[in-house]
């Protein structure tokens, strides 16, 4: 049985500055995991990456319905060339300035050049 999905420890590992940061990337024996323990479907592309701060799935390869944990949240808007391809999921209410802080980061080939992991968050019970 897949252990609960959890957040903890993954890193920040894309920074494009004025467009996103990407986290999110989790990996267990099987390949990469997601809370339905496999790739999903894309649901809804009715909410558009038209401010900074929205928070989205990433998918493998930019193939239709390929989500799994990775997650990326906007730093620029509007970034219509998003919409219509990846699905918003939320926003970010509070803590913008530590996004910002992160997309100030050097980067080399858009890897932060220090580590940036999540250090507090919940699990998915699966």
């Amino acid at each position: 049985m897949q252990e609960d999905i959890c957040y903890l420890n993954t890193e920040i590992h894309r920074v494009v500055p004025g467009l996103f940061i990407q986290g999110g990337r989790i990996k267990h024996d099987v390949g990469h995991a997601s809370c339905f323990n496999e790739e999903f479907a894309d649901e809804s592309f009715h909410v558009k990456h038209t401010e900074a701060g929205m928070l989205g799935m990433c998918k493998r390869s930019n193939l239709k319905h390929t989500n799994e944990s990775q997650f990326y949240i906007t730093t620029g808007a509007p970034l219509s060339f998003l919409d219509g391809e990846n699905v918003v999921f939320g926003r970010v209410i509070s803590g913008y300035s530590t996004v910002a802080k992160i997309e100030g980061l050097a980067t080399m080939n858009e890897k932060p050049n220090a580590t940036v992991k999540i250090s507090s968050c919940g699990a998915y019970k699966l």
